[in-house]
Order: C-alpha cells, then structure tokens, then sequence
C-alpha cells in the first residue's frame, strides 16, 4: 500500500460529513478524537432505518440522542443533525446547500463506492457544492465505513486513541447491538497499519480527491442506486406487512383507531391493488371512494374507478398512497390540489 501521513496544520479547519449518525465516528473517530478543537461535523439523515424492530420515529430519536452524547464525549462543539429521512437521500440534490463548506480548509466525505445509497449520495451532491464554492487549497478526502478501500493515498496513525474511537463508536447502542463496529474498526486499524508495516499501531486511511479530475455526479450510478433503494424499499414493507399479517393485523384496526370511514387510494400498481384487496377483504365500514393513477389502467373491482389525480375527489377522510420512493414528492403534489390528509402506506404499517 502507497500512502503518506496525512498533515494536519495548525490552521486547518475539518469538516467531516455524516450521512448516519456513527459513520463520522467510524470513519474518522481517532480524527475526531485528536483534534476535536479543529473539527466539525455534519450529520445527513435522521438514522430513522437503523433497526428494523423499532419504528422509525422512535430510531430517530435514539440515534440523535446517541450521536449527542459521542459529540459530547468527543469535545466537538460544532455539529449540525440535517435530519432527512434515513434511506432516502438519493435525489434531494439540494440537501448539502446550506453547509458551509467553504470555511473549511479539509473536508471529509463518506466512500463514493461505500455500499449505501445515502454514502453515494452525500459524497456526489457534497462535491457538486464544494466545486461551486472553494477554492483550490481545499483538500477533499473519502473515508471508509463498511467497505474497505482497495486503494489509499492517506493514512493517520491513531494508536495513541484507538480506545477513545472505539468508546465514541459504543456511544451508538442501538447500532453496537447489531453489529460490533467497534471490533470491526479496530480489526480494520490494525490490518491499515501491518500494510504499512507498523504491526503494533492502528491507522486510519483515507483517499484523496482530485477535484479537478472529477466530473460530477455520475448519472448511470445515481440510477443504480435509485434502483436498489427501490427493492430494499419494498423489502422492508412486505417483510413488516407479512408479520402483521400472521400475527391477524390488519389496516383497519389504524383505520378505526384514526375514525377513518371514506378513503382514496393513490397507485394502482403491485403495492395498490394489495391494499384495495385487504381493505375490501377485511376492513368493514371503509368505504374506497376510488382509486388514484396517472397511468390508463382498469380497475378489476366493481364500483370502485380509477381517475387521473387531477379529476379525484377532494372530500374523503384520507388519501393512502402506495408508491414508496417518491412518496414526498406525491404527498406534497395532493395536498397543493387540495387533500388535507396525505398519508404513505408505509407509515400506516410501521404505526400498527
């Protein structure tokens, strides 16, 4: 492995940005932990996916609190929770517009290639902002979090603090019980440090970006991502809705819980006509008004039709829509026509 030591000057500012709370401290915990004078950070999403056996709001939560006291405990004064939703960063091109990247003199991001759609996006819509604003002595680096690089420019000996990175990392509770990242940073450590033929040290590395040989956010992995998030999207859901199912849960104990009697339903795809069959099947005194889409599909049951969102009716007691990935966009769309109560099917299942 080819690498020098990072130089950390006396003047240098660092900004390390965040897409979850905990990847600042597992990428960059022995940065943080010896100079949290020099440093700030900027957490992306709200953390709200990180376990599947809590709901999201409640995750939220914890994981704020959490990454609150790992910044306590590290000394960083400056920190900023952006708190867009866990998952779903790929797309909100603007979400890194109000930071500050130009009073920073080293700026870290996460690994373009980190496996993760939020890790890809924060580092693509980062560099976008960052090549508008700063000037050429900035120094952009990526960081690791859950895929190791395959190849280094820079290393930070961090033997002096490898306990407090790891006692940063076990700040994340909720993340530690599902998987030991602090032992995994520490195997990680060592093995960057044999590399470099430094057996009894710990090292973090990272890759620096030429800025200048950077041609912006690459369309084809933006749609690759896009795709994936989709899946995982829809894994999530029907894994949440055959459990409930199982258990003999259905969506009318929140639609009666919510005094919900007249719906519409938005999206007559895979997702839609489920939720059209249960709510017939097993839901009494709801009432389907009709069935929202913008495409020109039939609609198989008798008495219910489907219009373009335009022509529905405005007067019902809620709107369920069932497409996932675009669901903000959708929502914010019905209640500029005029549907007060927007609510994504996703929400109702995690509520149940």
């Amino acid at each position: 492995m080819s690498s020098i030591s990072i130089n950390i000057k006396k003047e240098d500012k660092i900004l390390i940005i965040a897409p979850h709370p905990d990847d600042e401290c597992i990428g960059c915990g022995g940065l943080l932990s010896l100079y949290p004078e020099k440093c700030s950070v900027v957490v992306m999403t709200d953390g709200s996916q990180g376990n599947d056996n809590v709901k999201s709001e409640q995750e939220a939560d914890i994981r704020k609190n959490q990454f609150i006291d790992e910044m306590t405990q590290a000394g960083i004064a400056d920190y900023v929770w952006l708190g867009y939703p866990d998952g779903g960063l790929m797309g909100i091109k603007d979400c890194t517009e109000t930071i500050k990247f130009e009073k920073y003199t080293k700026i870290f991001l996460p690994w373009r290639d980190d496996n993760h759609p939020d890790h890809t996006a924060a580092f693509m819509y980062s560099l976008e902002v960052i090549k508008k604003r700063c000037n050429a002595k900035t120094e952009i680096y990526e960081y690791e979090v859950h895929v190791p690089f395959h190849d280094v420019t820079h290393y930070l000996d961090i033997t002096d603090v490898m306990q407090y990175k790891e006692q940063l990392i076990r700040c994340h509770k909720d993340q530690i019980k599902i998987s030991p990242y602090d032992k995994r940073v520490n195997s990680l450590a060592r093995y960057r440090a044999c590399q470099l033929n430094q057996a009894d040290c710990f090292f973090e590395t990272y890759r620096k970006v030429d800025i200048d040989k950077e041609d912006g956010a690459n369309e084809e992995l933006i749609i690759r991502e896009k795709t994936l998030q989709k899946y995982k999207q829809f894994y999530g859901l029907f894994a949440r809705w055959i459990s409930l199912y199982q258990t003999k849960i259905y969506i009318d104990s929140w639609l009666h819980e919510n005094n919900v009697k007249n719906i519409s339903v938005y999206g007559y795809g895979v997702i839609g006509k489920l939720v059209v069959n249960e709510i017939i099947t097993n839901c009494k005194n709801i009432n389907i008004v009709e069935i929202l889409d913008l495409r020109n599909v039939q609609c198989d049951i008798d008495g219910i039709n489907i219009v373009m969102p335009e022509e529905g009716k405005i007067n019902i007691d809620l709107m369920i829509v069932t497409a996932l990935y675009d669901y903000k966009d959708i929502e914010k769309e019905l209640k500029n026509m005029g549907y007060l109560n927007v609510i994504s099917i996703q929400t109702i299942l995690e509520q149940l």
